[in-house]
């Protein structure tokens, strides 16, 4: 699991072309707290709930990629491959650092993962 790795399409969920972002969002949640269910009348009220919703997808995608990261390196822990668990640890510690610097994740939780993720490592070695 090279480089390339972080950029995997299996990592993201891609939204149909044929909806926009805001219909794509109404249809999987419905009127939950995180979607209003009428549209804004002014245009700052409607552009700002554009934002909202592409940023919303977007920390959604960040916080996918990071869980399908630390699934898989549970998974290698458990099947004892430890060269691939190390060098998947090195892409898990870069995409925590980046979900650190954009507010995706505190900082203390991304430090708390890693050095849980590490103790880990460091214990399956044994």
């Amino acid at each position: 699991m090279g480089p390339g790795f972080l950029d995997s399409p299996a990592l993201f969920r891609y939204i149909p072309l044929t909806k926009s972002l805001v219909e794509h969002r109404l249809d999987c949640y419905g009127a939950n707290a995180t979607v209003r269910k009428s549209m804004p009348n002014l245009d700052n009220a409607k552009k700002a709930f554009r934002q909202a919703l592409v940023r919303a997808e977007r920390n959604a995608n960040g916080r996918a990629k990071i869980e399908y990261i630390r699934r898989s390196f549970r998974k290698l822990l458990e099947e004892k491959k430890f060269a691939e668990a190390e060098k998947l640890m090195a892409d898990l510690n870069q995409v925590l650092d980046k979900a650190a610097g954009k507010n995706l994740m505190k900082a203390n939780t991304v430090d708390r993962v890693k050095s849980r993720a590490m103790k880990a490592l460091a214990k399956a070695k044994k």
